[in-house]
């Protein structure tokens, strides 16, 4: 709020970034309660996030904070593509320091996404290969299923 206590949203890139953030979150959310087997597969990186007090942020279980890591590669990438790579690289900077540990692994992964559109048509078709990304952190020991 500004001192005559309308809202206010910063700059007009930080506005860009909230409306980017804020639309994610249907479409990421739906895809995450699809393949919520698949993403509760990772869910000792969340405890790992935890162990090592990494987590700087309050949501609480490893479904909302994929979630989140999802939404905020998506708006990194889409800095990079509509601001520059400038600005891009710096709000990944700012989701690294804020503790996002995955959002690199992610950050690449949608860069793979974007260069096979011909593969994976669309980000629902490409979804279950960005989680797959989540196997590539180390140490990760993923518990086998059962055929």
């Amino acid at each position: 709020m500004n001192a005559q206590r309308q809202p206010t949203f910063g700059e007009p890139e930080d506005l860009c970034y909230l409306i980017w953030h804020e639309l994610s979150h249907p479409i990421v959310g739906s895809l995450t309660e699809k393949y919520l087997s698949e993403v509760n597969q990772f869910q000792v990186l969340y405890q790992q996030l935890e162990k090592e007090k990494q987590i700087q942020f309050a949501y609480g279980n490893w479904q909302a904070t994929v979630d989140e890591h999802i939404i905020r590669a998506i708006t990194v990438r889409l800095a990079t593509r509509e601001l520059g790579d400038v600005k891009g690289h710096a709000h990944l900077i700012g989701e690294r320091e804020h503790g996002w540990a995955y959002i690199d692994l992610l950050v690449e992964r949608l860069k793979r996404y974007e260069e096979q559109r011909d593969r994976y048509p669309t980000f629902r078709d490409f979804y279950p290969e960005l989680i797959k990304g989540f196997a590539e952190v180390k140490p990760f020991r993923m518990t086998p299923t059962a055929e």
